[in-house]
């Protein structure tokens, strides 16, 4: 619609009372007829209230303050008084005397109370504040506000994780010892715990997930949406959870468990202005049942390691080897470390996962990782027995020996290399092999490359 002043659609409809047609009505104001018409359909049944008002009431009345901003006056935030209203339990009038102290203090102009009261036309505006579907999103956030506690032995700095339920605008808050990304999977994982159900979609900030590894895994996990936000978009309700977490200070004696059960109690008591019942009570009833099921268990955080396939189809990983299938020999792997399992992936491929074994220089083997036929792969134990011919026939039966000891021979693989690598091209190094493998079969001694190394040792003193 064209941008008219106030005169110029009292006019309009002026004109339009007087018998004129609307392309007529449309040269004498200089605006186009679709102006002319939308102006006449706004004011439709009203004409006579519309005229009686003042220039700055009429637009109000006609367009709505969020579309009429030309009096250079700062619109009410909507969403922060919403949260004013439900959180704080503020009235229209102490909202408003808020506005008022903002924009003076702004030095902006600001609307009357009347005026104000208008924006929001009844209270079932404010419940239109933040609009969603039960169960489609949550925003969630840190608030900017840490709180120190002091003690006789340290200072505890607690920030607080906080969610917002955008249908039933039940407002979630846990204190936790930091923000890190890992902290808000942890908090995400807690408040999907309490309220037994995912939301479609997260909306948040960008300063604590953009680019993180760890963020998107768990988003891919729970199949979530997730959408950004500025948090001066969210100034009310981080006024409002600011509010809570104070009255509140009081109750932290040194023990962010039993200080999160308090900030639950006072969040869930939150009522609704319109009814009386609490925040929570319309969660449960209206939007609780509209959340996701969990899955079986939930998102786990872990830590990210590349390594190489070996030719033995196994990785080394803190000392023991974990199979990998034969064919991704070569290849460097994504390995998920949790605290009792590693996962493989090849990408976002998942390839396998193992028990996360405890000591040292264990072989923990899926058979059907291991090629059925050796011959598929260029090391095997034709290659550690032709290699060992060179050296000599006991070392080729010392290979064999080792080759033949464990369920499955990749597992073996490394110690027929480690004898193989201590041909250095001499001779004499080899005929040092061969005859300390010729020592360990003369007295029985069980076939491993330390046997070979000791023998070689007590050979040369000799």
């Amino acid at each position: 619609m064209s941008k008219l002043n106030a005169k110029a659609y009292k006019k309009i409809i002026e004109l339009n009372d007087s018998g004129i047609n609307r392309s007529k009505i449309a040269e004498i104001v200089g605006t186009t007829y679709p102006t002319i018409r939308k102006t006449l359909k706004m004011a439709q049944n009203r004409e006579t209230q519309l005229l009686g008002m003042s220039d700055e009431d009429f637009m109000i009345e006609l367009f709505g303050l969020n579309e009429y901003t030309e009096t250079g006056k700062r619109l009410p935030d909507k969403s922060a008084i919403s949260c004013k209203l439900f959180y704080e339990q503020k009235s229209f009038k102490e909202c408003w005397e808020e506005y008022v102290k903002e924009c003076i203090n702004d030095g902006v102009a600001y609307y009357k109370y009347a005026s104000f009261c208008k924006y929001f036309k009844d209270v079932n505006d404010i419940n239109k504040a933040v609009n969603g579907l039960p169960g489609e999103s949550v925003l969630v956030c840190w608030l900017p506000e840490t709180t120190k506690f002091d003690d006789e032995e340290k200072t505890d700095s607690i920030y607080y994780f906080i969610a917002f339920f955008q249908y039933s605008k039940y407002c979630y808050i846990q204190a936790y010892e930091d923000n890190s990304v890992y902290s808000l999977i942890n908090a995400l994982n807690d408040l999907f715990t309490f309220v037994d159900g995912l939301p479609c979609k997260i909306i948040t900030t960008k300063s604590n997930t953009t680019n993180d590894v760890m963020f998107e895994r768990m988003r891919e996990f729970y199949s979530l949406e997730v959408s950004y936000i500025s948090l001066s978009k969210m100034k009310g309700l981080l006024q409002s959870a600011n509010f809570i977490v104070k009255k509140n200070n009081d109750f932290y004696q040194n023990n962010i468990a039993l200080y999160n059960e308090q900030l639950l109690k006072s969040v869930n008591a939150i009522k609704d202005i319109n009814n009386g019942r609490s925040l929570y009570e319309i969660f449960v009833e209206y939007e609780k049942d509209s959340l996701a099921n969990l899955p079986s268990y939930m998102f786990e955080i872990f830590k990210i390691k590349k390594i190489k396939v070996e030719y033995d189809s196994h990785i080394n990983f803190e000392d023991n080897y974990y199979s990998a299938p034969w064919q991704y020999i070569g290849t460097k792997l994504e390995i998920h470390i949790f605290e009792d399992k590693i996962d493989l992936f090849n990408g976002r491929i998942f390839i396998a996962s193992h028990y996360r074994s405890v000591g040292k220089g264990k072989y923990i083997t899926d058979e059907s990782h291991l090629p059925t036929n050796n011959d598929k792969i260029k090391i095997n134990r034709n290659y550690f027995i032709n290699q060992a011919k060179f050296i000599g026939s006991c070392t080729s039966i010392i290979i064999e020996n080792i080759l033949d000891r464990p369920k499955y021979e990749q597992q073996a693989y490394r110690e027929c290399m480690s004898i193989i690598n201590l041909v250095d091209g001499t001779a004499e190094t080899n005929n040092k092999i061969e005859d300390a493998s010729s020592y360990i079969l003369s007295k029985n001694i069980i076939s491993s490359y330390r046997a070979i190394k000791i023998a070689m040792n007590q050979l040369d003193k000799v």
